[in-house]
């Protein structure tokens, strides 16, 4: 079976939003596009938010939140 290689993790940091959701900070694992290697990111609810494929350019910026049914893949970024 190939090892599958993720392009993030998360952080540990957890913050819970005012409609109760809670997300998690992420951090990438690998440089791609602009992002470097364990640079910060931002906030998701879950994996399926943001595509873990890592040859795709999709990512959560800084201090951008993404949850519910929103999927960040391909090209699409968020800041």
């Amino acid at each position: 079976m190939p090892k599958v290689t993720k392009k993030y993790e998360f952080t540990g940091e957890v913050k819970t939003l005012s409609n109760g959701v809670v997300v998690r900070r992420i951090r990438s694992l690998h440089k791609f596009n602009d992002v470097e290697k364990h640079q910060l990111g931002g906030w998701i609810e879950c994996e399926w938010n943001l595509s873990q494929h890592i040859t795709d350019i999709s990512w959560v910026y800084a201090d951008a939140i993404v949850f519910g049914n929103v999927r960040i893949c391909d090209d699409d970024v968020v800041y």
